[in-house]
């Protein structure tokens, strides 16, 4: 199996405020705009260029490529920022704003990102209980309400997608009051805001689940690397469910091997990119796949002992988690292994 770069919102986020990355090329004919909001995450923080390798512009590249249009990003996210400040501090004001100005050239949007919570829980990280009720009592209370201001907004057309938080503790939520039992606790209220303002959640505590070295700069910083803003657009990407279609395999249905060995070939693409190639066999051992090229791979089929007809399933999955399956059949070379 073979996973491309691609693939791969936190519990916290850095405490800093006053940078607001933001993208903002001349808006075109035929193009469509989609905002990013929320803390640091949202910025890009964590990626080694966050203008270009967060996952908002991950995302922008993706809706690109799908659509076939200039995508915009306004990228109107403030590292540490809370549920409250994004509505008290300007960050909400401004995108008021830039919907009104969108509305008045009559640039549509083609989706929205909501990433908020991680900073909320970090002002009450190693406090006791009665002080992480009182954060989670007031996320309670202001997310709903936030996610309802922002879906009144746009209208009931636009899609927006919001990004639950993952567990840097990789922790039993099961345990009372642990920090991954608090961390669901506000994944709860992010999953119930969603679904009162018609959002969807992109599950990005399930994508970091067992991957936390991999996708964070845990234990030094707790932003995610660029992997980590890959895993978070993938997330997204499934979220938003743009794109239906399924990659394309072309493989040749029948082989006639005169090796125990033989070599397979086969293509796949997809207009936003593979994500995954699996390889299974009735019968011998797989080595591989191996990418050759942007779209081609091989694999090596071990045949063994094996003296009857081999099918080989070959699945493809996209970003989307769109898949299709092409099988093979196998005849070994005649006589004796």
């Amino acid at each position: 199996m073979t996973r491309q770069p691609l693939i791969y919102v936190a519990i916290l986020t850095l405490l800093c405020c006053g940078w607001v990355v933001s993208s903002r090329p001349a808006v075109s004919s035929g193009s469509t705009v989609y905002i990013a909001l929320g803390d640091s995450i949202a910025a890009g923080i964590g990626s080694s260029l966050p203008r270009e390798r967060g996952y908002p512009a991950l995302i922008r590249d993706l809706i690109s490529r799908e659509s076939g249009r200039i995508v915009t990003l306004e990228n109107l996210a403030t590292p540490g920022e809370t549920v409250t400040s994004f509505r008290d501090d300007g960050q909400l004001s401004r995108f008021h704003d830039l919907v009104d100005r969108l509305n008045r050239g009559n640039t549509p949007i083609s989706a929205i990102t909501v990433s908020l919570g991680g900073n909320d829980m970090l002002h009450v990280s190693g406090r006791g209980s009665t002080d992480r009720q009182a954060a989670l009592d007031g996320f309670t209370s202001a997310y709903p309400a936030v996610l309802s201001d922002i879906r009144s907004a746009v209208g009931n057309d636009i899609p927006i997608i919001v990004t639950n938080s993952y567990d840097l503790s990789s922790g039993d939520s099961s345990i009372v009051e642990s920090d991954a039992w608090w961390i669901a606790r506000f994944n709860d209220v992010i999953a119930a805001g969603a679904a009162a303002s018609s959002a969807r959640v992109a599950d990005v505590s399930s994508e970091f689940a067992g991957h936390i070295s991999d996708y964070t700069l845990a234990p030094w910083d707790v932003h995610p690397t660029n992997a980590g803003h890959q895993a978070i657009a993938a997330a997204v990407w499934r979220a938003l469910a743009i794109d239906t279609i399924a990659p394309v395999v072309t493989v040749t249905p029948t082989l006639i091997s005169a090796r125990r060995m033989p070599t397979l070939r086969f293509t796949a693409n997809d207009n936003t990119g593979i994500d995954d190639i699996e390889i299974r066999s009735s019968g011998g051992t797989i080595h591989g796949p191996f990418q050759t090229s942007t779209d081609t791979w091989v694999a090596l089929v071990d045949l063994g002992d094996v003296t009857g007809i081999v099918t080989v399933t070959i699945k493809a999955s996209d970003l989307a988690g769109n898949t299709v399956s092409r099988d093979v059949t196998i005849t070994p070379p005649a006589g004796t292994p």
